[in-house]
């Protein structure tokens, strides 16, 4: 297949991840290699790492997988320095035509990331807003295939809200991470995963209302509940939950 019957294909609306949208693209003939197939590539093969809360300096992507980290240039894939001026611009074309909100919320992300940190551009607010937009539309659309990478990403928007000072934003984020954590509570209200506290609590940036604090608090103590009920009949029954 040709990048642009890929690209058409990769718009129809269903469920993606990041690593399905990689190998698609990694179907394109060697023969066919153009710059937009490599800047398609590097889109979708570097990896976000880190929370934007921790070092509001550092670039968040990495490449996919690196070697001697004595030699970074000869070793990493894709290279950092491959990614130009000419690569971010047709990423920001990418963002404004791709279908699949979760297409559009990887090439707007990297625009913002890119032309701030990077090529000290100042970036407009377009990219950063129709990033956060796009990945919210994903979920509502339940257009993400993996429950990690939603996680992951509702971790990357609510950052972006956070430190632009958007608080519309902010708030539709943080009301999508509690829908979220309640879709995957137990029969007994429970939910092993915590995401919602280490997200909007934990921080201490007053991110969360105090209503919702109360709520995922509440939520906490419900699964502390339920977890040492289900400790205690599993020790009166002789069985090992480890």
């Amino acid at each position: 297949m040709s990048l642009d019957e890929i690209l058409s294909s990769l718009d129809d609306l269903r469920p993606r991840s990041i690593s399905d949208i990689y190998g698609a693209l990694c179907r394109v003939p060697i023969s066919e290699r153009t710059a937009e197939l490599d800047w398609e590539l590097f889109a979708f093969a570097l990896r976000l790492v880190g929370r934007d809360n921790d070092n509001t300096t550092a670039l968040k992507y990495r490449p996919l997988f690196s070697g001697d980290q004595r030699e970074p240039g000869r070793s990493e894939w894709p290279s950092l320095s491959a990614i130009t001026k000419e690569c971010v611009h047709y990423w920001k074309q990418r963002a404004q035509i791709a279908l699949h909100p979760l297409l559009r919320h990887r090439y707007a992300d990297l625009v913002w990331e890119f032309e701030r940190r990077v090529f000290k551009s100042p970036a407009s607010a377009e990219f950063v807003h129709l990033s956060i937009d796009s990945a919210l539309e994903a979920w509502e659309r339940e257009l993400i295939r993996r429950l990690p990478e939603t996680v992951d990403l509702m971790s990357r928007i609510l950052d972006l809200s956070v430190n632009t000072k958007d608080q519309p934003r902010i708030d539709r984020v943080s009301m999508a991470i509690l829908k979220l954590d309640t879709q995957l509570r137990g029969p007994n209200g429970e939910n092993a995963w915590g995401f919602a506290f280490d997200l909007l609590v934990a921080p201490k940036k007053m991110i969360a209302t105090a209503e919702i604090e109360v709520e995922i608090i509440g939520r906490l103590e419900i699964t502390l509940r339920v977890q040492i009920a289900l400790g205690a009949e599993a020790n009166h029954l002789g069985v090992d939950l480890l």
